[in-house]
């Protein structure tokens, strides 16, 4: 008997695609604008973290599960999560900018996620890009751009 799996699921779903797939996009987005160097993300986290975490990391962080439907033996559920790209930079306009091409990064790979069916059994669908304050410490500028998605899947038990 299978078991539902849920939220968990979906955020390590998400994370092993963004582990697997952004290095190879943030070199694609280098290649096309050319003036500074996207760096690699060093971390991935699934919980917020107590300490300022390094950085360039993201963060998939999940908000709620909305049950869209149940049965004998199956539910259909929204999985809902905010992604994260927590950056910094030594200057703020160039902060910025990191920020945007981050989230560009984000949308080109979930959309790319839909027609190389990378995730077959589930729906994904994205939605609003927020931008943080910036903040200074010690010289360097930090902040941190999200977009939220949901994963929508059926699933047997």
């Amino acid at each position: 008997m299978a078991t539902v799996e849920g939220m968990e699921a979906a955020v390590d779903l998400v994370k092993t695609y963004l582990t697997d797939n952004m290095t190879a996009k943030l070199a694609a987005l280098d290649a096309e604008f050319g003036d500074f160097t996207l760096e690699t993300i060093r971390a991935y986290y699934i919980a917020p973290q107590m300490n300022v975490p390094e950085h360039p990391s993201i963060f998939v962080l999940s908000d709620i599960t909305e049950i869209l439907g149940e049965g004998a033996g199956w539910v259909r559920a929204a999985h809902m999560m905010t992604v994260t790209i927590f950056a910094g930079d030594s200057n703020e306009e160039q902060l910025q900018r990191r920020l945007y091409r981050y989230i560009r990064a984000f949308v080109e790979l979930f959309k790319e996620s839909r027609t190389d069916n990378a995730w077959s059994e589930y729906t994904l669908n994205y939605g609003q890009v927020r931008y943080a304050p910036v903040f200074n410490v010690a010289g360097t500028f930090l902040s941190d751009a999200s977009i939220t998605i949901s994963i929508v899947r059926t699933e047997a038990f």
